[in-house]
């Protein structure tokens, strides 16, 4: 481990976008109690630590964690270069940009500040780095959060840093555009079908699609700006109501209490306690709640997947569809994770595929709901053709018994039809003759 010998990043490089975290060397501020002052004198050098990493990752963490870059410009060629930190959700950055004579000019950003508060509007952490010819600046970086501290810093040509977000933008768009056309196609069918299923399937949905937006940090740029509150506890809320809302849904799919039934139990018991943990926030700091909510993250996930792997091998067609649909969701899962392990690379699949994932187990799940449906419609035709059949062998059974004037004389068409108490008053002619008589007038 290197001490104070990071090296500057090359600003005029050619590249139009570079990851620069072995550049920065960092400093644990377990007191939480330095200013940049104390942090930027010449003596405070040895006590920073370099990185070894593009990506910096603290881990689970509230401290203070103090970062350094060097850039250094070589040419008088004109550019402008901007400095990404590739995070949405971390409580402080306050970024500060020396202005001569020891000083520095600083920039607030975080959850705890109000969106507008930033000198560049975008969904991450952007910063300018302007230099002159020959010029060499240190920039320091304050940053804290309540949960996991990741931070790739990417520095980027200007130009190719607007195309690249106006991409992402659009990308991100068509994925929010399809989560919502199916929130409101299967909110039309519930109100069509009634069958609970897709009310609960379309706030899972709702949750999963806030959630992004929390991810993203699309909804603290568009929907509540203004709200740091929401902003920190969003994940916390928008997490335990879609595990909830899953677990709800997988339970009355899968018809869990039938097939599963010590699960079920299981998965109710889940449920309660994530209804719970949504209310927290109103009482608890994030820095309880958001460890509270990662914890309780998995246990859900195992019980869903359970579940419709014991319904699958129960021949239970229904579940075909969603263990598919959540198959395609975790394998989406995995790429992401090995992909922050540096298992594999950055690329369009292993930084977008949690969103290609997720878009395409609402579209299965939503096709599993058809089948359901389908299935149940079949299965209640055959019983009513098999009661049908069942109806009109009893009525020629019947037949042979009760006689088919006395029941057209009821105005009856079935003796299934006859019930208790049916009478007719009618006149009617008797004819009463008596054996002995007819035996007299045979012997006459």
């Amino acid at each position: 481990m290197q001490i104070g010998a990071a090296t500057p990043v090359v600003w005029d490089s050619p590249a139009e976008k570079i990851e620069v975290g072995k550049h920065f060397a960092y400093f644990e501020d377990t007191a939480k109690n330095k200013s940049i002052s104390q942090i930027a004198a010449p003596e405070f050098e040895s006590r920073f630590t370099d990185s070894v990493a593009e990506t910096l990752n603290f881990g689970q963490t509230n401290h203070d964690y103090w970062l350094k870059v060097t850039f250094e410009r070589k040419s008088d060629a004109p550019r402008s270069r901007v400095l990404e930190i590739d995070q949405s959700n971390i409580d402080i950055v306050e970024f500060y940009a020396p202005v001569g004579g020891g000083k520095f000019e600083v920039q607030a950003a975080g959850m705890l500040y109000p969106f507008e508060a930033r000198q560049i509007k975008n969904r991450n952490f952007v910063f300018a780095i302007d230099l002159a010819p020959g010029e060499q600046k240190t920039y320091y970086i304050r940053a804290r959060t309540c949960g996991g501290l990741i931070l790739p810093f990417v520095l980027w040509d200007k130009d190719a840093f607007v195309d690249y977000n106006a991409n992402v933008q659009h990308g991100l768009g068509l994925y929010y555009g399809i989560m919502l056309v199916m929130i409101l196609y299967n909110l039309f069918i519930y109100f069509s079908v009634r069958d609970v299923s897709y009310f609960y399937y379309v706030c899972y949905i709702t949750g999963l699609l806030w959630l992004q937006l929390v991810l993203t940090g699309h909804g603290f740029q568009y929907l509540w700006s203004g709200s740091s509150w929401l902003q920190r506890n969003s994940y916390i809320l928008s997490s335990n109501f879609m595990l909830a809302s899953v677990l709800m849904f997988a339970k009355r799919f899968l018809n869990t209490k039938e097939l599963v039934p010590r699960l079920d139990k299981a998965i109710k018991i889940t449920i309660g306690f994530l209804t719970f943990l949504f209310f927290t926030p109103l009482v608890l700091s994030p820095e309880i709640t958001t460890k509270a909510t990662l914890a309780v993250t998995i246990p859900p996930v195992v019980m869903v997947l359970a579940a419709a792997i014991i319904a699958f091998v129960k021949k239970y067609r229904p579940a075909r569809f969603f263990l598919l649909a959540f198959t395609v969701l975790q394998l989406a899962g995995i790429i992401v994770v090995l992909k922050f392990t540096n298992v594999l690379g950055s690329n369009v699949f292993t930084d977008y595929g949690l969103y290609f994932g997720s878009a395409l187990e609402v579209v299965l799940l939503s096709i599993a709901l058809a089948d359901r449906i389908n299935i149940m419609k079949k299965e209640k035709d055959d019983a009513q053709r098999k009661t049908l059949e069942m109806q009109k062998i009893l009525t020629e059974s019947y037949a042979r018994f009760v006689p088919r004037d006395f029941l057209a004389s009821l105005g009856k068409e079935s003796i299934l039809d006859v019930k208790l108490g049916d009478q007719i008053q009618k006149n009617m002619a008797i004819l009463l003759a008596t054996f002995a008589r007819s035996q007299r007038c045979q012997k006459t």
